[in-house]
């Protein structure tokens, strides 16, 4: 395991034994034991490992895509400071992911674009990470590695395409279409299955009695 890693990981532990005995926020090297949190490193992880693959000549779709991974991450972070919202506050939480997606959306309509199969394979993939909506059994979404995994089989459909279509034309365009599985499958299905709290984000909001806590509106 890198190291960097590791001392990111000893440091978290050490924050969130202190934060365990205290009650209050911790601080550390400028960073708040929240987000310190090792969820949250797993996460920023995820990131740096196949968002980073992601590029090339579909650059605007990309940039949308690594914009709404770290979207994503700050909303996971907040999570743990707020407590759980009512369905409108929900999706005024989720306002900045939507409109991430909107945009994704947006690249595909009118006339057909160029590199189609590119825009729609990774703006049809960005529905995975609603996975953070899900709050109970009630809220009338999969569980979320259910989720993460029906959109990505949605946005497989287009993905495929780039690789039957560049196998044998553009390499970098077929390394495009692997990577942006790896980020959904196994890398965000991984992560979400990993979550210690168990495969329910009900569980992860702030408790009501959290002498921190945030309230929508």
């Amino acid at each position: 395991m890198d190291e960097n890693l590791i001392e990111r990981l000893e440091s978290a532990v050490v924050q969130l034994e202190a934060l365990s005995r205290g009650g209050g926020a911790v601080e550390v090297g400028g960073y708040d034991a929240v987000e310190m949190d090792l969820s949250i490193i797993a996460f920023g992880d995820l990131i740096s490992e196949y968002v980073g693959k992601i590029g090339g000549k579909v650059l605007d779709v990309s940039k949308i895509v690594e914009e709404a991974f770290s979207v994503q991450k700050e909303l996971l972070i907040k999570i743990k400071r707020t407590q759980k919202p009512d369905m409108a506050g929900l999706v005024e939480f989720l306002r900045p992911l939507n409109e991430l997606i909107g945009k994704a959306n947006a690249l595909t309509e009118g006339k057909l674009p160029d590199f189609f199969y590119h825009l729609k394979s990774a703006s049809d993939s960005l529905t995975a990470l609603a996975w953070i909506a899900y709050i109970g059994k009630d809220c009338g979404m999969s569980m979320p590695i259910a989720h993460v995994e029906e959109s990505w089989q949605m946005a497989e459909f287009y993905n495929n395409k780039i690789l039957v279509e560049y196998r044998n034309k553009d390499a970098d365009h077929v390394e495009w279409a692997k990577a942006l599985k790896e980020l959904y499958v196994p890398g965000l299905r991984d992560y979400v299955e990993s979550l210690s709290i168990g495969p329910c984000m009900e569980c992860c909001w702030k408790k009501k009695k959290s002498i921190c806590s945030t309230k929508f509106f």
